[in-house]
């Protein structure tokens, strides 16, 4: 029975139809799952130019075995994956019968031995989940190459011109590069043989310009996504003159990368992969301090004509390596779950990654492959009768969810609510009458004691789906509270609710032993359209920080004024993983 007194008015139940500013409108059956229909995400990694759709290539041991012709097959084996490129390994034979694979290697690439592979590779250009895919072909040397070597420096730029050549021709997007000294021929260090350090960097610059000024010119829109671009060296991040250890250790990677920008055009992109990504952690926000030591050190690394390039043109990406989730315990490189799963191990991760990635994020693995590769032969992948998603049950779903918010967070909510397991975690969603006060329980009020004029109480005659609903009146300096307790840094949640009038207010703050967290940052969304009736909604994606054990609803007025009135309806709070 209501202890509030019920506001006069028409009755506002109704079709429970949620409007999102962000997705279409779902009409689903009353108390079905209506939280599916007003999800929107609150985006913590926007660029200048907007919010960017992040993308997931997938990188490993698998396709060093896969010829574009199989890679093609297998494709449709991709649907319901996050995936949107792989890596392509080009082999061919040129016309002294040498097979070759990588740029770096001696062998003279020719633009005939590829012209069979050109219309497989430009099919594998327009197909879904393979449309980012990018050539695995600039590798640091099988055998060192001397800098004054003009021959050798020729082939390799017209390696890297083939390869320039092959994207503008198919439509793959880039190259993936990695200068990892597997072969201990020190490329990139100077020598006892080479010349002196500073005559040696005016070389390498110059070979830098060459063979990256010949890949331009073939393919002005290259994208280049680096395991790691200027980041090999870790120490440089903790050195007080970056500058001075390179030059004490010889390094002459700097050089080249300044040969690199020397020629780059304004279409080309750069991308840092960070391949120590593998192992860094989500709760020491090591993926955040990252991006802020690359941004400030690498810079210094390059001649001053240089630094403000790398600040404007070089995106920022992470690799992860999917071992770590499925290693025996006897490995070293393995993570521990958390609350008892790997897979919420992972996605606390990739969370953070896809945050502050700028538009790619990179994948390694070894031990699986992603899809049951068929008509082809796989022979150093340990094993095969696994995909990674068999092994760590949930791994494309949770991969989806965090990378996609339309279909991904709605497969992830659909996937709860056929499993049963989708429980809104708000005690009176509905804010029927409960308790002895005006308004229900567990719901709070605040306002500004010098705002006389504002109440809270309980409607009993209009609701969003139902017909009931709390209403502030008096909106200057007044706020409805809704706490969520037992909350834990990590944890992603799906909060949502719906307001009616004109200048309502959603934001999420946070809490720590029942006392506020200003210090950590409030989450804000806006409200979608309003219905025939005045409602509208909005569901926010939130991620909870470190150091609070709670959040909690803070709804009110954009403006607020003594006679404005607000309702609010349907509170919404989903735990989405594990």
């Amino acid at each position: 029975m209501a202890t509030g007194k019920a506001l006069a008015g028409k009755p506002c139940s109704g079709n429970p139809r949620f409007a999102s500013s962000h997705l279409r409108s779902w009409h689903l059956p009353r108390k079905a799952l209506k939280a599916l229909a007003f999800m929107s995400v609150l985006s913590l990694a926007i660029s200048a130019a907007g919010a960017v759709q992040k993308k997931y290539l997938d990188f490993g041991w698998q396709y060093r075995y896969i010829p574009p012709a199989a890679l093609l097959a297998n494709a449709d084996k991709f649907d319901g994956t996050a995936i949107d490129g792989v890596s392509i390994y080009l082999n061919a034979t040129n016309s002294d019968g040498q097979v070759f694979s990588f740029v770096s290697h001696p062998q003279r690439w020719e633009r005939e031995a590829f012209v069979p592979q050109l219309e497989d590779l430009r099919k594998i250009a327009r197909t879904p989940h393979l449309s980012e895919s990018m050539f695995a072909g600039f590798k640091a040397p099988v055998k060192r190459i001397a800098w004054t070597d003009d021959k050798g420096w020729e082939n390799f730029a017209n390696s890297m011109a083939v390869l320039g050549w092959l994207g503008r021709e198919t439509g793959i997007k880039g190259l993936w590069c990695d200068h990892e000294d597997y072969h201990g021929q020190r490329q990139f260090v100077r020598l006892p043989s080479d010349p002196p350090y500073d005559e040696l960097c005016k070389i390498v610059r110059r070979r830098g310009a060459q063979v990256f000024g010949a890949l331009f010119k073939e393919n002005p829109d290259v994208k280049l996504l680096w395991c790691w671009f200027m980041t090999f060296y870790q120490e440089y991040f903790t050195c007080a003159d970056p500058v001075a250890l390179a030059r004490r250790k010889e390094d002459i990677w700097p050089a080249f990368v300044d040969g690199l920008f020397d020629v780059l055009p304004p279409t080309a992109t750069i991308i840092e992969g960070n391949e120590y990504g593998y192992y860094w952690n989500y709760k020491a926000f090591t993926f955040y301090r990252a991006i802020a030591d690359q941004r400030r050190v690498c810079p210094q690394l390059l001649s001053p004509e240089h630094r403000g390039t790398f600040l404007q043109r070089v995106q920022m990406s992470f690799g992860q390596y999917l071992d770590i989730y499925c290693n025996p315990k006897i490995y070293l490189h393995r993570d521990d779950p958390e609350e008892g799963s790997q897979v919420e191990r992972f996605r606390r991760h990739l969370a953070d990654v896809t945050e502050v990635s700028d538009e790619y994020v990179w994948f390694w693995g070894e031990r699986h492959p992603t899809v049951h590769w068929e008509g082809v032969r796989i022979p150093n992948v340990p094993d095969l009768s696994k995909t990674w998603d068999e092994d760590i049950p949930g791994l494309n779903e949770m991969m989806l969810a965090t990378k996609d918010s339309d279909r991904g967070l709605a497969r992830r909510l659909a996937t709860l609510r056929k499993e049963g397991r989708l429980v809104n975690l708000v005690a009176n969603p509905d804010c029927e009458p409960r308790g002895p006060g005006p308004y229900p329980e567990p719901y709070s009020w605040w306002h500004a004691a010098d705002n006389t004029n504002s109440t809270c109480r309980t409607d009993l005659t209009c609701g969003y789906d139902d017909t009931s609903s709390i209403v502030l009146d008096g909106t200057r300096n007044s706020s409805l509270i809704l706490d969520v307790k037992g909350c834990s840094q990590g944890e992603l949640y799906a909060v949502g609710v719906a307001a009616k009038g004109e200048n309502a207010k959603f934001a999420i703050n946070f809490k720590k032993d029942g006392s506020w967290r200003w210090d950590r940052m409030t989450v804000s969304d806006v409200f979608g359209e309003p219905d025939e009736r005045g409602w509208k909604t909005v569901m926010a994606l939130v991620k909870i920080p470190d150091g609070v054990d709670g959040m909690s609803f803070l709804l009110g007025s954009m403006k607020g004024s003594p006679d404005e009135r607000l309702w609010f309806d349907s509170f919404k709070v989903y735990k989405l993983f594990p």
